[in-house]
């Protein structure tokens, strides 16, 4: 992949063509979803029903934690030992089965919000890349390594733009734009080959 876009970037530059610069531009998608208002506050309601569905679990648990105590004040061969010991078990087995559940729905949901957005911000730069006569445009990562952690340093080292000019870099016009769009019609986002509304 790395091969094939320098070929062709490399090809672009060699045979002359008119505004190569122009031509090329680059975005830093994880600092385009950070800063997304649609994004943030989508990921913000889920958060919140995570918290409220782990709030709900913890009385379960809590539940548990009393049964247990309830329980131990018995002989390990007595009735209410085994009764109360069958239900910690059946209760236990219920939170696990719930937790589980529902960590599946919530992995669902922030693959849906991401999936979303993500078609959101393609359609914003396809828009832009139409009307700025760009052929391509490339994604890279603007982050700074945090720490020398080898993990930082080959995620750094293994990036696919490894130089950019500043004035190629649309990424602070497609956050602007998206969420200008956002502060318009909050609950209407946009997908790919759906024509833009024309900008006031």
């Amino acid at each position: 992949m790395k091969k094939l876009l320098g070929a062709l970037i490399a090809g672009w530059v060699v045979s002359g063509a008119t505004a190569a610069w122009a031509q090329i531009a680059v975005i830093d998608l994880r600092y385009v979803f950070d800063n997304h208002q649609r994004y943030k506050q989508q990921v913000q309601q889920l958060r919140q029903r995570v918290q409220a569905a782990e709030a709900e679990l913890n009385k379960q648990r809590q539940r548990i934690r009393q049964l247990i105590r309830e329980r131990d004040k018995y002989k390990v061969d007595s009735a209410q030992y085994k009764q109360l010991d069958a239900e910690i078990a059946q209760l236990r087995a219920q939170v696990e089965a719930q937790f589980r559940l529902q960590q599946k729905d919530f992995l669902r949901q922030e693959a849906r919000i991401q999936m979303q957005v993500y078609n959101e911000i393609q359609a914003e730069v396809q828009a832009f890349a139409q009307r700025n006569r760009l052929v391509i445009v490339i994604q890279f990562n603007g982050r700074k390594p945090k720490d020398n952690t080898p993990p930082e340093v080959v995620r750094y080292v293994n990036r696919l733009v490894v130089y950019h000019h500043p004035g190629i870099d649309i990424t602070q016009q497609i956050v602007q734009s998206l969420n200008a769009r956002v502060a318009r019609n909050p609950q209407q986002p946009i997908r790919p080959g759906v024509p833009l509304p024309p900008r006031r």
